[in-house]
């Protein structure tokens, strides 16, 4: 039975017909629900539906019922990644390397999950392995070369790409639109990545070309081309966010963690000062901050810890009390001293930690925070510009992007009459305007001593593992205040929901 409806989906796929597929292997299951492979082709074709979630759970059923399949955790993880889930994917590669020594796409997939959170060695290894299995594989030569890109090897990275770019596929083309834009040669990326995006065969990959094909025509100087290549990658990603409902959960979140709450509920258990949590919008400068006070001999960076988003799940299971809130603390301290054993502050650049900082002021009273702003619709524009996870599907609209902010800076403006921790504020355009001013206000505010090291953040050996790792390899610079303003007579729907 299962090969009959397996047939079925695949005549039907061959006429173009995805819905009438799903409609055969459903058909199939109710009669084989243990089938793995009949849930693997329909997470496939879910995905191939734009139904993210749907399809995340048929791979788990495939993974569940056909545990010895590489090709089921090789297609979870895949499908985890692109909503932006960030550990489990690893764990779903590695396990595929496991039940498929020879196979080199395991290993690419695994390289790609440890670049993006920045254990580039790591990365640069499993792409070397996956190399060696298959010389001819360009997705291992291209992943190979996005690793000697991000230890800044550009040509190393040119002559690996060299002889994939008369016929890219999509990784090979975005690869050689960083490592051309590095280079100062956006202009020989755009033909390369145009050919790509002609023949992509998912609007999944259509989306990341798009973007890549955005950054090269921004460098460019060619505005309203740049203009609508984001606007078709944030299109293709068919992502939906309801602004009002997120800012009624915002507004209950508040009436939550009121001034009179923390004043009854005011723990004296937990007196550690090594928590700063580094909050704001994405794009809002949080990477150079902390970047550049990694620098300091007595601070440690931590980067975008999950910790306290994923203890905030478990604190809301039930009614908040020192008994259950004393183990989390507990918990989320040992992690800090796991990334900084002998530092006297360990940074937390978690942006959406703005969402926890209620929590954060039970479990840890005597942290400290730093929020940064940006103007509004710079940050707004450099988020539309970028392929977040889904989990922030409120990206890839401008007017979703502006109803947003307005929610965000509501949170922010409860937490400065309400929270009992103290808080900083850095703007971005005054940090890189007068570095030295701003960063001597943040390492007092610390109670930590002025080091000349934080001024040069581009002299940090720690790899920032976000979409500014780039830019923060520069020295300081004014170079992205006022980005946006070539873009203004696009950016309409932004600036309305801005405006409120």
């Amino acid at each position: 039975m299962p090969r009959k409806a397996l047939q079925r989906a695949r005549r039907a796929l061959a006429r173009g017909k995805p819905r009438a597929a799903l409609v055969a292997l459903q058909a199939g299951l109710e009669r084989a629900p243990q089938s793995g492979e009949l849930w693997l082709q329909s997470g496939k074709v879910l995905a191939q539906l734009n139904e993210a979630q749907g399809a995340v759970m048929a791979f788990r059923q495939a993974a569940a019922h056909a545990p010895d399949s590489a090709e089921c955790q090789l297609e979870l993880g895949m499908a985890l990644a692109r909503q932006g889930v960030r550990a489990e994917p690893e764990a779903c590669y590695r396990r595929a390397c496991e039940l498929a020594p020879r196979d080199p796409a395991p290993r690419i997939k695994l390289g790609h999950t440890l670049q993006r959170d920045g254990r580039f060695d790591d990365a640069e290894a499993a792409f070397i392995e996956a190399h060696r299995l298959d010389p001819r594989s360009r997705e291992a030569c291209a992943g190979l070369a996005g690793a000697l890109e991000a230890r800044n090897d550009l040509d190393g990275a040119r002559e690996l790409l060299q002889p994939w770019l008369h016929k890219p596929d999509t990784v090979t083309a975005v690869t050689w639109a960083r490592v051309a834009h590095r280079l100062g040669q956006p202009a020989d990326a755009v033909p390369t990545v145009e050919a790509a995006l002609a023949a992509a065969p998912s609007d999944h990959e259509r989306s990341l070309l798009s973007y890549s094909l955005g950054d090269l025509l921004d460098a460019l100087g060619r505005v309203d081309q740049a203009f609508a290549a984001f606007a078709s990658a944030n299109r293709l990603r068919h992502l939906r966010v309801d602004h009002q409902q997120h800012g009624a959960q915002l507004q209950a979140l508040a009436g939550q963690f009121t001034a009179a709450r923390f004043q009854h509920f005011a723990r004296s258990g937990c007196d550690s000062q090594l928590p700063v949590f580094v909050v704001g919008m994405p794009r809002s400068g949080t990477t150079l901050l902390e970047q550049a006070l990694s620098r300091h001999p007595d601070l440690a960076a931590g980067g975008e810890l999950e910790d306290l988003r994923d203890l905030a799940a478990l604190a809301y299971q039930g009614p908040i009390s020192t008994e259950r809130l004393d183990p989390l603390a507990q918990r989320y301290l040992a992690r800090l001293r796991d990334v900084g054993p002998r530092a006297q502050r360990v940074t937390d650049k978690m942006p959406h930690n703005y969402l926890h900082l209620g929590l954060a002021a039970l479990l840890v009273p005597q942290a400290r925070v730093l929020h940064c702003r940006r103007d509004p619709v710079d940050t707004c524009w450099s988020c539309y510009r970028q392929p977040f996870g889904a989990g922030l599907a409120y990206t890839t609209s401008l007017q979703a992007l502006g109803h947003y902010h307005r929610a965000y800076d509501q949170l922010m403006q409860h937490w400065r009459q309400a929270l009992p921790l103290p808080m900083l504020e850095v703007h971005y355009e005054e940090l890189v305007a007068e570095p030295e001013r701003v960063l001597a206000e943040v390492l007092a505010f610390l109670d930590l001593p002025w080091n000349d090291a934080c001024l040069r953040p581009e002299d940090s050996q720690r790899v920032a593992a976000t979409r500014s790792r780039v830019e923060v390899q520069r020295p300081i610079h004014r170079g992205s205040v006022r980005r946006s303003e070539p873009y203004r007579p696009h950016l309409g729907p932004l600036l309305s929901a801005l405006s409120g």
